[in-house]
């Protein structure tokens, strides 16, 4: 009769000030406070409207029944509860009629008073508060809870069980990654052998494309084979260039003065000078990429007027430093380039057929299986670096190939190697132009054709090598016998070596002044003729977006390596045994409570430490060798797309791990599905910052920025540190830009769902993970795992497409001396704001156009 009758809260639960966000400080505080907890633990319950008058002996001693106030009789089975402003005397009402709120006559399992009222031993469920039982196998029951909750698959929970133990599908659980790894190692390392095979596969041609196939192999120069028969134009370009000049936009200085000059086809051209002589601006110039400066003058392309740049896929560009992709090997490098850069309509047996003659020129097909390697992996060395990277643009088949002082760093038998390859091209039909720098005899020899700059960007001479010599001595220098020719111009040049009128030497004659009237008065004679007229040049038709994005699908594949997959693994599944043992501990559960995010808190923040690492190992490694297929024209987007879409791997695999060993230590009352799906969707959204960070940053402060990011989001704006409620307005609603605020509603939302339905009806309870916190309205509206997943797979998203969208519009960006300055360039576009001179800037502009190709 009495449990029938009208409850009326007498008080609602509410915690000291202070202790709604616990910090370490206060939590010792709270654990000392013992009585004080039992007072406010008491006070919490609700009275029946006829609860007796009674008082509570002083002594807190196990066996000890309240009195009723008014006649002193023991009142045997009824809980006390202090009156809200004295608390002694209260209010008592039995046992038997309190139900559904976890808590239990401290009679009824002999640990306290019988008076007072305590939780509900773990292992035991308690549908009254007088009346304790032991909990059913197949069941766990919780601490202060009413009802037992079921046990799943993967777990064993015998008799009077208060916790999970895992039972035999932690075992499947293990086997499932293991079979997962196994099987993504073997598919990916047989993409790996098939592209291997191919370099020691015979290629058979087809008797109607050998003439057109075998002629590209030959050198690259012609490799389009029957397809670029089809598509018209010469095997090789002739270059003509009249009055080329060029001074800076920041300035106005001229750096490049009134060059003309002429590159027949199939030329071996070098471009030297001393310092400041503007040999790389005159091939920037030349090439359309000299985007720094005003460029005037005329450029003939096998006699039309035109630009080098007019032809992209048609034209290759070797930067000064070799910038590769470390983990290929040198055959894959070459293949996957040949298969990105060479015409669609252009057969696959052909374009194998390219790569394995362009191995035989550059003499590297002993070692095409080795890997490239860089400075913390021993790869090939630095001359068999330099032609590979020269390889790379061979691979396209181009008809112009610009190399930035191919020799520098090289000793004397790499760089005699360099030359007799340079040799090679030249037969093959290829116009080469090189910038280069105090070469030996040998290499100098090697190049058919000379231009000659002073210091100021003008011409001292521009013609045949071979006649280089007798034009100097005709205006009366003279020639040591003995002497490295390319040494003796350079001294011309530069003063250092003394005319002569007659047998006295001329003390009048100005240098360079005097070299540059020289060769303007034998120019001015008259308009130099062209060099040769043939076919205006057709760009080529090279694969789309679909098949470059399946082709860099097939070199992620190729990049794979088990061991870096294993170290991650190891890696998130030490932190997921961390936040298991941090979730499981009993002092913390006991001290939460029935807080679910603040018992969520640790786990998550260790996760967040190290799951933006896959985003930004992505592409900060690869930023150098993007940039150079990026200016070659492969697609962006292509190769964005395809590393976003591996990364799945790096995503699904390693929080596979960190959860299935988290999970297991502390079996939390979030199913697994749903604890996977949560977790899933936060590494989703951590990896799309370090893809962002990635593409703005790298080095050290790339890497600090990964771990520092993510996690201050995270704390931050999880609820636990500072409440919600106490954020201003604009801070709350920047919070729900922070993965903080969503893991800690999808575990608190997803968890006290799973709770029986007495503890959800708790208003105490309730009030604790969703009125104070804010979750209540998207837990009302049925809001589960899947919708939060959706939110976090969006908001990572949205930092991809931000990274995407810096990539593709800003694809160079020079060396700043600060990483904030690079961000900053990056976002703004400033190129040039932040050096500190314009010399500085002039170089740092020169660096970048060494990384860049020809086509922008």
């Amino acid at each position: 009769r009495r449990a029938a009758h009208t409850i009326r809260p007498r008080l609602s639960l509410r915690r000291p000030a202070g202790l709604m966000a616990l910090r370490p400080l206060s939590a010792v505080v709270a654990l000392t406070c013992g009585s004080a907890w039992c007072l406010v633990g008491i006070r919490a319950v609700a009275m029946p409207e006829d609860a007796v008058s009674c008082s509570a002996p002083k002594a807190n001693t196990p066996g000890v029944w309240a009195v009723n106030a008014s006649n002193g009789e023991t009142l045997e089975g009824y809980y006390f509860a202090p009156d809200e402003d004295y608390p002694v005397p209260g209010k008592c009402a039995p046992c038997a009629g309190l139900a559904g709120t976890g808590k239990v006559c401290g009679g009824v399992v002999g640990s306290s008073p019988n008076f007072q009222l305590v939780d509900c031993p773990g292992g035991q469920t308690c549908p009254s508060a007088s009346t304790a039982r032991e909990c059913p196998s197949g069941y766990y029951c919780r601490k202060g809870f009413t009802d037992p909750m079921a046990c799943s698959w993967s777990q064993s929970c015998p008799a009077g069980a208060d916790e999970r133990a895992p039972g035999a599908g932690a075992g499947i659980m293990a086997a499932v990654i293991l079979l997962l790894t196994l099987a993504m190692w073997l598919v990916f390392t047989r993409i790996k052998n098939k592209t291997n095979q191919r370099a020691t596969l015979r290629v058979e041609l087809s008797a109607e494309a050998e003439s057109g196939d075998r002629a590209g192999a030959a050198g690259g120069a012609a490799a389009v084979g029957a397809a670029g028969a089809a598509e018209g134009g010469d095997a090789s370009i002739a270059i003509d260039f009249h009055g080329l000049s060029m001074t800076l936009k920041s300035t106005g200085q001229p750096v490049l003065e009134g060059v003309s000059g002429s590159f027949p086809a199939g030329a071996l051209a070098a471009v030297m000078g001393p310092s400041g002589g503007g040999k790389t601006t005159f091939m920037n110039a030349l090439c359309g990429r000299a985007d720094y400066g005003h460029v005037t003058g005329d450029i003939f392309i096998n006699g039309h007027p035109g630009g080098v740049g007019d032809f992209p896929s048609l034209v290759g560009f070797v930067p000064q430093d070799d910038i590769l992709f470390s983990d290929l090997t040198v055959f894959e490098a070459l293949y996957f380039n040949a298969l990105l850069r060479l015409p669609l309509a252009m057969r696959h047996k052909a374009k194998v057929a390219v790569v394995r003659q362009v191995l035989d020129t550059l003499e590297v097909g002993h070692i095409q299986h080795a890997v490239i390697g860089d400075e913390a992996r021993r790869g090939i060395s630095g001359g068999q670096k330099k032609r590979v990277s020269i390889g790379l643009e061979l691979t396209a088949a181009p008809r112009v190939l610009f190399m930035d002082e191919p020799t520098s760093g090289l000793d004397g038998a790499a760089a005699l190697q360099l030359a007799r390859c340079i040799r090679k091209l030249g037969a093959a039909g290829i116009t080469v132009v090189c910038v280069i720098h105090q070469p030996r005899f040998a290499v100098f020899n090697a190049f058919t054709h000379l231009l000659l700059l002073g210091k100021g960007g003008r011409t001292v001479y521009c013609g045949e090598t071979g006649n280089m010599r007798p034009y100097l001595e005709g205006i009366g220098f003279r020639y040591s016998e003995g002497e490295n020719v390319a040494d003796w111009m350079i001294d011309v040049v530069s003063g250092e070596s003394a005319r002569y009128d007659g047998d006295r030497v001329d003390d009048t004659f100005a240098v360079p002044e005097g070299l540059f009237a020289r060769w303007a008065g034998r120019a001015a004679t008259g308009q130099p003729e062209l060099s040769g007229e043939g076919g205006k040049p057709a760009d080529r038709v090279t694969p789309g977006f679909r098949q470059q994005f399946v082709i860099m699908f097939r070199r992620c594949g190729v990049q794979f390596r088990l061991a870096k997959l294993m170290g991650m693994m190891a890696m998130f599944a030490f932190l997921g045994v961390m936040g298991g043992l941090l979730g499981g501990l009993e002092a913390i559960t006991q001290f939460f409570g029935k807080n679910i995010g603040a018992a969520h808190n640790a786990s998550g923040a260790l996760f967040v430490m190290v799951s933006a690492f896959p985003g930004y190992t992505l592409l900060a490694p690869e930023q150098l060798p993007f940039r150079r297929e990026r200016s070659a024209g492969v697609s962006m987007p292509a190769y964005f797309l395809a590393k976003q879409c591996f990364n799945i791997l790096d995503i699904v695999i390693p929080t596979l791990v960190y959860v299935v060993c988290a999970w297991l230590l502390s079996f939390p009352d979030l199913p697994f599905g749903d604890m996977l799906l949560i977790y899933v969707g936060l590494s989703v959204y951590c990896t799309g910052i370090g893809v962002l960070i990635g593409a703005l940053f790298s080095g050290n402060v790339g890497l600090l920025l990964t771990v520092i990011a993510p996690a201050e989001l995270f704390n931050f704006f999880s609820g636990i540190l500072i409440p919600l409620r106490d954020f201003p307005a604009p801070l709350f609603w920047l919070a729900h830009l922070g993965p903080g605020l969503w893991f800690m509603e999808a575990v608190t939302v997803c968890t006290f769902r799973e709770w029986p339905a007495a503890m959800q009806a708790d208003p105490a309870v309730r009030k604790l993970n969703l009125d104070d916190t804010g979750f209540a309205g998207r837990f009302d509206a049925g809001w589960g795992a899947p919708a939060y997943f959706g939110i976090f797979c969006l908001l990572g998203c949205a930092f991809r497409l931000e990274a995407a969208v810096l990539m593709h519009h800003l694809p160079k960006v020079p060396q700043y001396r600060s990483q904030v300055q690079r961000a900053w360039a990056r976002v703004t576009g400033s190129a040039h704001r932040f050096h500190a001179s314009k010399e500085e800037e002039v170089e740092h502009k020169r660096s970048v156009d060494a990384i860049a190709s020809v086509a922008v």
